[in-house]
């Protein structure tokens, strides 16, 4: 354990902790006074084996209570060594032998072997020699410069990681496969779609860097799935690279089609590559150890039944435990996990955490693990830039659109155009109540903008990457952007967001994983944890190819002072067939082995805090291949679906106690919205939709209905009950911008340049309740109406009831309440 050891407890009063004492096994070693409280203890101080830990919390009255003892072990026995004794260095090719020596006074467990970091074998048991195979197509060690090392590992859980070794990799010698690329711009994303997708263009420089003449040498770009670089999914080019020994080629633009989506995947990450291949030898230039350009794309399919959680889809939902929630999508059979840890108040603006599992991702692009999308207070998943086109890989230099994966796993596309002056602007999808434009032309950080029609607005910089979200009175949350090294976050974002500051300079931390602490690339880049502006914490785990093992929530003491243990969340997935579950013996999924091999990213398994599991089945094949077909909870018990793609109907079929059928069927649209439901009795309610994705109808088992009504900025306007009164509300709507104006808003006929867009009016972007009257006031031409006052800002500065009566709010220029006036004119500040 060393000479520095943390102690730490949480302590909390009525009034105020004075201070905590710790103490092992009964002895007091140590005082601190200031919440967080901890402090430094000697391990060395007390024998190796096992020991106990308690707090003492006094407060500002002398009270004093005593926590519940925590046992530990100590283990002060001298760390691991081990060394690389071969190769010591020099030129190596093909598969190499490694060997090293390795011991520890505790007893050794293993010995890893790395090369620049990644983890090529793992032996248990002497000789510690180990083959490396420089040319292994998922793990290439290109030709070039290597670092070789070793980590010991005693019985303890202590590490030693030897010294580096480096060696030069030479496995082309002086063969023709020797090549350099210039830099070409690979595109973020690329839609697929079945009826025909769009491309879009790389462009590259190549130079022939060997001492042959180039013959038979063809220029492809190649697909591959993220966890497989073996074979390929999807290739095309073959453009003839014949060049002399020595010389460039001009700029050659290779025209790229995405790879085809498997049956049920809707979103996809992939690695594209550009490479050569010398068609007589039939060899790849990578394979013999050139290096190509390579890099991750997220292709998504061209679907109308979008991933996330969105308010115009229909759930099924059903608790996990612990706060986390697992829903269905209805229309597209997505089994959905969401989770709320964090959730601050702030001056204007929360800084809220939020999780979303979605199952019919693959592989996403997500610094949370496969699959799981985060969100701290972000438009954006989290981390993610917006996609702006045009850009240098699109074929189409004229279609200009913006698109986001939002912080659930909805994809969102602004399709732009251009007025008769030349300006740019971009319409909002429907359903999606956001203005955007380009905010600045100087100020990198402000350089898109995103308007709610609360005012709020979410900043990106020029680079697309998230800056700031900012209130109507100018209150912040910021994000502090890194720029980390590639090789510790290999494919990923250019940027990492490692803090949010609120508008009181209150902060989140996050932590990722690096070369230096995580053995797999898979890991790196993903977040290690998050620590609220309090020092409450959640660790994260990920198994070793990327899917997320663990969220664990820190612990403490309660406020009476009785320990307060972490609290887990286990998940675990499916084989890559998704027959089953990648860990079949439920004993050994409670605490998963992160080796796990032949994993899908589906979910099989969400183990809560109290050890109970629920459990996902998935369609195998067809076309509903991974859609959700039974989900057991953590009582064991089965709910079905059954989905009929020629009705678009699904049904949910819950446990049926007595026998008696529970099941509810869904019909639904093309864009995946709920239009009716016929529930167990056969009782069926309809639901009718507008334009923007808005409930207009709903009609009712006994065909009694009520209507509703909203604005553009999707606010209600009118209400009509069963008995058809009617209830109105007034709106001020106020522009963004100046650009803000009809010219620039999606035309009646909902399409703009092929795209959808919600039709707007003479409704600007920004809407501030003006009246509301009650279903008298509209029968009648008048009275029964409430009149709403703001400030410039859009602060609620005056409220008159029917009556004439009058509340009037003043406020601080920070949009913080100053006052309150009553309609008697008592004044409460």
């Amino acid at each position: 354990m060393g000479t520095s050891v943390a102690l730490t407890a949480g302590a909390t009063d009525d009034r105020r902790v004075d201070k905590v004492e710790f103490y092992v096994d009964g002895a007091l070693v140590g005082t601190s006074t200031t919440s967080p409280f901890s402090v430094t203890w000697n391990s060395t101080t007390v024998g190796n084996g096992a020991h106990t830990e308690t707090a003492k919390a006094f407060d500002d009255a002398s009270n004093v209570t005593t926590s519940s003892g925590v046992g530990f072990s100590v283990a002060n026995f001298a760390a691991p060594t081990t060394a690389i004794t071969s190769p010591t260095g020099g030129t190596v090719s093909g598969t190499v032998t490694v060997s090293a020596t390795a011991s520890a006074v505790g007893g050794l467990a293993q010995v890893e072997f790395f090369f620049d970091n990644t983890r090529f074998s793992t032996l248990t048991a002497a000789p510690f020699s180990a083959s490396w195979n420089t040319l292994d197509q998922n793990f290439p060690a290109y030709d070039g410069s290597h670092a070789l090392t070793t980590k010991a590992y005693d019985t303890y859980g202590q590490a030693t990681t030897s010294a580096g070794v480096t060696v030069t990799v030479n496995n082309r010698g002086t063969t023709q496969y020797q090549a350099t690329f210039g830099t070409p711009t690979m595109p973020l994303a690329m839609v697929y779609d079945p009826a025909g997708s769009a491309t879009s263009k790389v462009t590259v420089t190549v130079t022939n860097t060997s001492t042959i003449n180039w013959t038979n040498t063809l220029l492809y770009y190649r697909w591959f799935v993220a966890d497989n670089l073996t074979t390929d999914v999807g290739s095309g080019g073959a453009i003839a690279m014949n060049l002399q020994k020595g010389k460039s080629s001009a700029p050659t633009t290779l025209t790229v089609s995405p790879p085809t989506l498997p049956a049920g995947v809707n979103s996809g990450q992939y690695q594209l590559r550009i490479d050569l291949y010398n068609s007589a030898t039939a060899a790849w230039f990578a394979a013999k150890g050139n290096q190509p350009p390579q890099n991750p794309v997220i292709v998504n399919k061209a679907l109308k039944t979008a991933l996330g959680l969105e308010r115009y889809y229909q759930y099924v939902a059903h608790d996990a435990g612990a706060g986390m929630q697992h829903l269905v999508n209805v229309a597209n059979g997505d089994s959905i996990l969401r989770w709320t840890p964090f959730n601050a108040p702030g001056r204007g603006l929360a800084t809220v955490a939020d999780f979303t599992y979605n199952s019919l991702e693959e592989h996403s692009e997500s610094p949370a693990g496969n699959n799981m999308s985060l969100s701290i207070s972000s438009l954006t998943r989290f981390g993610l830039p917006i996609d702006v086109h045009p850009n240098n890989s699109d074929t189409n230099t004229t279609n200009r659109w913006i698109g986001f994966t939002d912080g659930d796993g909805s994809y969102h596309k602004f399709q732009g155009n251009l007025d008769g002056s030349g300006n740019a602007y971009y319409v909002e999808p429907p359903g999606v109540h956001l203005y955007l434009r380009q905010y600045s032309t100087t100020d990198t950080t402000h350089w898109w903008a995103f308007t709610r029609p609360d005012r709020v607005t979410y900043f990106f910089n020029q680079a697309g990457y998230p800056t700031y979200v900012t209130d109507k009175n100018g209150n912040s949350l910021t994000f502090t952007l890194y720029q980390p090294p590639n090789y510790d976050n290999p494919g990923g974002p250019a940027f990492q967001i490692t803090k949010v500051t609120d508008a009181g300079g209150r902060f989140f931390t996050i932590n990722y994983f690096t070369k230096a602490t995580a053995k797999k690339p898979q890991v790196r880049g993903k977040i290690a944890s998050i620590i609220d502006h309090n020092g409450r914490e959640l660790d994260f785990s990920y198994y070793e190819d990327g899917n997320l093992l663990s969220i664990v929530q820190k612990g403490g003491t309660n406020a009476d002072g009785s320990f307060l243990p972490s609290r887990s969340f286990v998940f675990t997935y499916t084989t890559s067939s998704g027959a089953g579950p990648a860990i079949p013996n439920a004993a050994d999924r409670v605490n998963p082995d992160p080796k796990t091999p032949n994993e899908s990213t589906k979910l099989f398994s969400v183990r809560d805090p109290n050890g109970h599991e629920t459990t996902f089945a998935y369609i195998t094949s067809g076309q509903d291949k991974w859609k959700l077909s039974s989900m057991n909870d953590r009582a064991g018990v089965a709910t079905n679906y059954a989905y009929n793609d020629a009705t678009f109907t699904t049904t949910v079929t819950p446990p049926a106690p007595g026998g008696a059928s529970r099941a509810t069927s869904y019909v639904y649209d093309s864009d995946g919205k709920a239009t009716a439901i016929t529930n167990a009795l056969q009782q069926i309610t309809q639901i009718e939709w507008t334009a923007d994705f808005t409930v207009s109808k709903v009609t009712e088992p006994n065909t009694s209905f009520t209507r509703y009504a909203y604005n553009n900025n999707g606010y209600l306007t009118d209400k009509y009950d069963q008995m058809s009164n009617h209830t109105a509300l007034t709106y001020q709507n106020v522009a963004v911008d100046s650009a803000d104006v009809a010219a620039h808003w999606c035309p009646t006929s909902g399409v703009m340049n092929g795209s959808p867009c919600a039709p707007r009016t003479t409704v600007a972007h920004i809407s501030q309740l003006l009246t509301k009257t009650d279903p008298l006031g509209v029968a009648n031409g008048s009275g029964y109406q409430w009149t709403f006052g703001y400030s410039p800002n859009g602060n609620l500065t005056t409220v008159r009831d029917p009556y004439q009566n009058q509340t009037t709010n003043a406020f601080n220029s920070d949009g913080t309440l100053l006052s309150v006036t009553d309609a008697n004119q008592h004044q409460t500040q």
